[in-house]
């Protein structure tokens, strides 16, 4: 029998030590109890140094210190998860995934488990796919500014001509026509124009992401004839033009999923800010969606996971969330700077 727990035991801990991610216990008095190898590779500590160190001698004083809410957090029960940049002994930076899961016993919290994944590749391809969306963006955006909508401007100004031409020689029936053409062509025109704002937002760089919000609310309410609402408090003002962007993008992606696929008659977005949390709401009054069907879709739109992206990028977190008056909210809070 103790043979066989023995051989069982050291099973186990084969297994744990060949999982590429680290496992560990800590004791309330924040001591490790247990750590796999994968900490030597983290943290340059075998598992004999690993044993009854304290987690502040591991992490060091600024990563301790970074890190403390959430061990505080787990020592009251609460079930913590996070990611955070780790530099290894060799100097190479990797981003993680970490858990910190309670251990309760007796009703008393007794200390908690650590789950700690490296998520270094999934935020690079994150990243790049972020990346190459931008690029794509704007280069249809210039294409349809710089070409398209040059060449339409051209068929309005011709049909304009051809108009006055055609009234001079008493052709007015024609003329009609002509003129309808041209009217049409500064119409589309000036949706090429406003479409190719919202693929390249020059706005946010010249003057910021709130007044960027304002315009494309507007934009959406004439150019799709839906109430589009945005609101914010006066407290806003964020100078980090990746931020604004990766916020305007979000807002854009979540508008478009709102009207094409939740077919919302009205929009309301707000940017607000409270103890010192950014939050950025987009709710709709279309069919919505559970969030078990988001769950359980393992083919989720290009968009949404762009979006998580994205928010990813931030530091933020990105829910949807049943609106109470019907359709679906789209959340996303991060630290405000």
């Amino acid at each position: 029998m103790r043979d066989s727990l023995r051989h069982s035991t050291n099973f186990i801990n084969a297994i744990i030590d060949h999982i590429p991610g680290l496992i560990g216990y800590w004791s309330s008095d924040l001591r490790s109890v247990f750590a796999n190898k994968e900490y030597e590779k983290w943290f340059g500590k075998t598992q004999e140094q690993m044993r009854d160190i304290h987690i502040r001698d591991l992490l060091g004083n600024e990563l301790f210190k970074i890190n403390e809410p959430h061990i505080r957090a787990a020592l009251n029960g609460e079930d913590q998860e996070f990611e955070r940049s780790i530099v290894l002994p060799n100097g190479e930076k990797r981003e993680a995934l970490a858990h910190y899961i309670p251990h309760r016993e007796d009703e008393k919290i007794q200390g908690f488990f650590v789950l700690l994944i490296d998520i270094t590749e999934r935020k690079r391809l994150g990243n790049a796919m972020i990346d190459m969306e931008e690029t794509h963006k704007r280069s249809i955006g210039r294409e349809l500014h710089d070409s398209l909508g040059q060449q339409i401007a051209a068929i309005s100004y011709q049909a304009s001509a051809l108009e006055k031409k055609l009234q001079s020689v008493g052709n007015l029936d024609n003329a009609k026509i002509a003129a309808s053409i041209s009217s049409q062509a500064n119409s589309a025109v000036m949706q090429c124009k406003q479409i190719a704002q919202g693929l390249i937002p020059f706005e946010i760089e010249s003057r910021g992401l709130i007044h960027a919000l304002q315009s494309f609310a507007s934009g959406i309410e004439c150019t799709y004839e839906i109430e589009c609402n945005f609101s914010y408090t006066d407290d806003i003002a964020i100078e980090d033009s990746t931020i604004s962007l990766n916020l305007y993008r979000i807002v854009q992606e979540a508008v478009h999923n709102a009207m094409h696929h939740g077919r919302a008659k009205s929009l309301d977005i707000s940017l607000s800010t409270s103890t010192g949390t950014l939050c950025l709401s987009i709710c709709d009054d279309g069919c919505g969606i559970s969030n078990a069907q988001h769950t359980k879709n393992p083919h989720k739109g290009m968009g949404l996971k762009l979006m998580e992206y994205r928010a990813e990028q931030l530091g933020a977190t990105l829910k949807l969330l049943p609106n109470p008056k019907g359709g679906l909210e789209v959340r996303v809070e991060m630290k405000a700077e």
